[in-house]
């Protein structure tokens, strides 16, 4: 199913908070921070199957998902972001750094993110449920935000999985989407675990998965009064 939202038609003083609500009703709940109120951006969402696949097109915007929208929309998942035109910031867990055309990234919804493009910025983006991606690789945290190097052969196949199946779909459905869906998210899960561990040192990544179980012990506790 293809469904698709723009500024074009909205006056431009009304264009930054209408694009707050496209975005919010798209992905999950952000801010949206940038000097002028006009702004033009479009979303090309096509589900396939109960795969969500996005491409944002949009002008010069801070993204950020911040602490009181966490707790306003608690959605969990993990964010697979494929930048098509031009670099993207990223901050999120101590990390930054810019995310060029061609490469990816990978986010948390339920931790603190800032996203930055400039105009005439291009992704494609595919959501991915947060349980049942710890389930399948307990170690996904660790993959967050380019901690380690990615595969680009494999990066650049995985891409061109999600955009040619988003493009072919969006106008011919087909009775394989389920499996296409699958095959979509297993090719994904692969990417990640062939990124290169090998020059992290086993304590560093020590600490930075207990953190991340202390700060989801917390999440999930958040109305005990004893904690």
């Amino acid at each position: 199913m293809l469904k698709e939202f723009n500024t074009d038609t909205i006056a431009t003083t009304r264009q930054l908070p209408a694009w707050r609500e496209i975005m919010s009703d798209v992905y999950y709940s952000v801010d949206i921070v940038r000097p002028e109120q006009d702004l033009r951006g479009k979303i090309r969402e096509v589900e396939i199957d109960n795969l969500s696949i996005t491409r944002f097109d949009s002008d010069h915007q801070r993204v950020l998902r911040t602490r009181s929208k966490i707790a306003q929309d608690p959605d969990d998942s993990y964010v697979f972001i494929m930048p098509q035109r031009e670099k993207m910031f990223y901050s999120q867990l101590g990390r930054s750094g810019f995310v060029a055309e061609g490469d990816y990234i990978l986010v948390s919804t339920s931790e603190f993110y800032e996203l930055s493009c400039p105009d005439n910025f291009i992704n494609y983006t595919v959501k991915l449920p947060g349980q049942k991606w710890r389930e399948r690789m307990p170690d996904i945290d660790d993959h967050l935000c380019c901690r380690f190097p990615m595969n680009r052969e494999m990066a650049q196949i995985a891409i061109a999985l999600a955009t040619k199946a988003a493009a072919t779909l969006a106008s011919t459905p087909s009775v394989h989407a389920a499996a296409i869906a699958q095959r979509i998210e297993d090719f994904i899960g692969m990417v990640i675990e062939c990124e290169d561990t090998t020059d992290v040192g086993q304590e560093k990544r020590a600490r930075f998965l207990l953190r991340h179980r202390i700060s989801q012990y917390i999440r999930s506790k958040g109305e005990d009064q004893d904690l």
